[in-house]
């Protein structure tokens, strides 16, 4: 049984499992992609930064067929994408991925992209799933998609990361694309079944903006979570959005289940589910 499947089978919830990065750098590498993009053939300098600069999420990305001699590179930070176009590896500087709004070739890219997991060299289950549902979302959603390397739950395959709102899902079904491009569009969410979280918050938060949101029936509007306490375990947040305000406490609680992470370890690790509740 693959590490999917497993997964299924512990009934592992998604809430809580997406991705936490303070930014993301997404850049176009149309080389063998091996486990780890630092492992790939990529500059030295190019490497250099990322190693120096651990707060920044590498990710590499490719859009079979595309025929073109510029480099595409995506920053995300404070949850706003910037776009640039590079002519070599070496014009990227630690400018690009700290303050990329202060580059004057920097374009704020409002236009909602898919970045899809098909790393296959990280995990099976990425290539088999990811590679499907990519091909999918680029007939749905042309030009706005982009295969990229893993972004965290192979188990969940197949990944979606959605930017610039920085919303993450995972075991999507190709019958529930058009409502989620639909909705990343429109700023809104408004199905919360493959809904893993936001990469803009830690997992206990990404799981308060969840239930606030099932609870709520909250689609639209920007939802400011702020984070009270958390002590082990357990969390309080203030979740606020218009005119509502929530004091929440959110519960990380271990089970006897254990599973693998990934198709390519034979260690387990404990399953945890949240759990959460107004104050």
């Amino acid at each position: 049984m693959d590490c999917r499947h497993e997964s299924l089978a512990a009934k592992e919830e998604l809430a809580g499992t997406a991705v936490h990065a303070e930014s993301i750098a997404l850049l176009e590498y149309n080389g063998t992609w091996l486990p780890k993009p630092l492992e790939c053939g990529l500059p030295e300098s190019t490497k250099s930064l990322f190693t120096r600069h651990t707060s920044c999420r590498l990710q590499l990305l490719h859009r079979p067929r595309r025929k073109t001699s510029d480099i595409t590179l995506f920053v995300w930070r404070a949850k706003q994408l910037y776009r640039f176009s590079l002519k070599a590896y070496s014009e990227l500087t630690e400018h690009h991925i700290l303050a990329p709004q202060s580059l004057t070739d920097a374009i704020l890219w409002k236009e909602a992209t898919f970045f899809v997991c098909t790393h296959g060299k990280r995990d099976m289950c990425c290539a088999k799933e990811g590679v499907a549902l990519y091909k999918k979302l680029e007939a749905i959603a042309p030009g706005q998609a982009w295969e990229t390397t893993h972004i965290g739950g192979h188990r969940f395959a197949p990944t979606l990361l959605a930017l610039p709102s920085g919303n993450c899902f995972g075991r999507i079904e190709h019958q529930n694309l058009p409502q989620l491009v639909s909705s990343e569009k429109c700023g809104s969410l408004d199905d919360l079944t493959c809904f893993r979280g936001n990469a803009s918050l830690e997992p206990s938060a990404q799981y308060a903006e969840y239930w606030f949101r099932k609870e709520t029936a909250t689609k639209n509007g920007e939802i400011v979570i702020r984070k009270i306490s958390g002590i082990d375990n357990h969390f309080r947040f203030q979740i606020s959005v218009g005119d509502i305000q929530w004091d929440v406490e959110v519960n990380s609680v271990p089970t006897d289940k254990e599973i693998r992470k990934s198709c390519g370890t034979q260690d387990l690790s404990q399953v945890h589910y949240f759990e959460a509740k107004r104050l």
